[in-house]
């Protein structure tokens, strides 16, 4: 934590805060795992909440979004990114586990891209062109190009932008109507952008990985996110739970089969079972150990047994079958053990707690990284402040400007680069200790005594200087210009403070008087 408290800590590399949660995404497709992920709710969940309350003071929190997407998503094609939304938010708050995924025979809804860069769509419109795709029209009405995104990407419409009838709650006739509009469209514009795709990739003018994203399911769009490509060990965070009905294809005439494995008329999707094939059988094996991962083998029907209410709807039900019912509570078991086993490994780093101090100057720093991740620009003011802090000058610098022009960013992206600037030609950085406060972002944050107690505090800490804290506010703003003066040309000083405004009025802080109008040597 020393590299926190001196404030040079780079952005990327922040300690994480204390967590408060075990938050696991559960990954699966809508229609074949609802017995699996019922019973886990059911009888599971309960005793992990209570393991997690009594041996961690830990909250047990579980996202399945197949529980209820917005309507509006699916309006916005915005059900994707919501989905991956979340799996980076557990990611993030989740002390062990925060990934599991459920994967049986089904591959899974497999939409169109809701973004293309610029540059692809280009591509594949030159390509279009030159094959004199049919279709190709119906993607350029339904994609508009976004000038104002970083870089510039083709966006898909809302859908009620050309069928204003498709969330009309007045009309359920033109509803119905626009949405079989949609259905129809949707398909058009899907086999549209994977033909030409496929042909853009055998001319070598896109990767496999790009044309990959025209036929991936949201569900390996999920496993990608929150087991291949994600910031945390997948061994410590992440289980994947594998079904296979062995007998399945002897029944893809009844009527629940769909339900559990991809079908084009009656018959199995190859296209569709492939790409399942091979997240099953080669990606997931390669990212995974073989101890986070469950195999289970089951039969769609026992023969010589009426094992559904209907013949004809034989399906995973416990109620109506002893085999199915023993596989449920197997699944039960090894859930149960194997995410104990993970957050008994995460919870090991609950154990250790940051002090009062470290716990201030890491949130400010994580806010930090918040506004550098959607920073573009203010070039003029970065070099700004690159300049003062090479000048000879003794005042403080300010920014000031209207609510929302970027000024908190800036102050974000000055501390992000600060390492940057000082590095010599060997890349070595100079030591420069900062003090970096979002005014108003946290309780020690918020008023001027608490503001100059936690600086101080943190500056004695720099300085390797006895505290006590004074009683009166001029004894303490006299303490904080003092420790000041503790800077020297081997431990110079950078003092980062945003907002002043939203410090309370309380005790004249808006008049300044605590923050000297002549700064001393090698303080800035």
């Amino acid at each position: 934590m020393s590299k926190v408290i001196q404030g040079n800590c780079p952005i990327d590399g922040l300690p994480a805060l204390n967590k408060k949660a075990v938050r696991i995404f559960v990954s699966s497709t809508f229609t074949d795992t609802k017995e699996e992920r019922n019973v886990l709710m059911e009888k599971v969940y309960p005793t992990i909440s209570k393991f997690c309350r009594d041996k961690y003071g830990l909250e047990f929190q579980v996202v399945d979004m197949r529980w209820g997407v917005p309507e509006h998503a699916t309006e916005n094609h915005s059900t994707t990114d919501l989905c991956l939304s979340e799996v980076r938010k557990c990611q993030e708050l989740s002390v062990g586990p925060n990934f599991v995924v459920f994967l049986g025979n089904k591959y899974g809804y497999r939409p169109m891209p809701s973004k293309i860069p610029e540059e692809e769509f280009q591509i594949l419109k030159h390509v279009a062109q030159e094959v004199k795709h049919e279709k190709w029209k119906t993607i350029e009405g339904w994609y508009t190009l976004d000038e104002n995104a970083s870089p510039k990407e083709y966006v898909l419409l809302p859908i009620s932008k050309k069928l204003p009838d498709f969330s009309n709650p007045d009309n359920p006739e033109k509803r119905k109507e626009a949405q079989n509009t949609w259905n129809t469209l949707s398909v058009d514009i899907t086999r549209t952008l994977r033909d030409v795709a496929m042909e853009a990739e055998k001319r070598q003018k896109i990767s496999n990985l790009q044309k990959h994203k025209y036929f991936m399911s949201v569900t390996e769009n999920e496993i990608q996110h929150g087991i291949f490509q994600s910031s945390t060990e997948a061994e410590h965070t992440c289980l994947c739970i594998l079904r296979n009905i062995s007998d399945i294809k002897e029944h893809l005439t009844e009527r629940k089969a769909p339900k559990f494995i991809d079908t084009i008329a009656c018959d199995v999707d190859a296209e569709a079972e492939d790409y399942l094939q091979e997240l099953a059988t080669h990606k997931l094996s390669q990212n995974l150990p073989e101890a986070n991962l469950s195999k289970f083998e089951i039969e769609w029907k026992i023969s010589g047994g009426n094992v559904t209410r209907e013949k004809t709807e034989k399906q995973i039900n416990s109620h109506l079958m002893k085999e199915h019912h023993k596989y449920l509570e197997r699944i039960c078991e090894e859930f149960t053990r194997k995410i104990l086993k993970l957050i008994d490994h995460g919870g090991k780093e609950v154990q250790v707690s940051y002090d009062r101090l470290n716990t201030e100057v890491l949130q400010h720093l994580h806010f930090a990284k918040l506004r550098c991740e959607v920073f573009e620009g203010r070039d003029a003011e970065l070099n700004a402040v690159k300049k003062y802090l090479n000048s000879n000058m003794t005042v403080p610098m300010t920014f000031y400007g209207q609510s929302g022009c970027g000024k908190t960013s800036v102050i974000a992206n000055v501390y992000h680069k600060l390492n940057q600037w000082t590095a010599n030609a060997k890349g070595e950085s100079k030591t420069i200790y900062c003090i970096l406060r979002f005014l108003g972002t946290t309780p020690s944050s918020s008023n001027l005594q608490d503001l100059l107690e936690s600086v101080c505090e943190q500056l004695c800490s720099l300085f390797r200087k006895p505290w006590s804290q004074p009683e009166r506010l001029s004894d303490l703003i006299s303490a904080f210009h003092q420790m000041l003066g503790c800077a020297s040309r081997k431990k110079p000083l950078l003092l980062l403070f945003d907002s002043i405004d939203q410090l309370s009025p309380a005790s004249n802080a808006y008049m300044m008087e605590w923050l000297p109008e002549k700064l001393p040597n090698y303080v800035k």
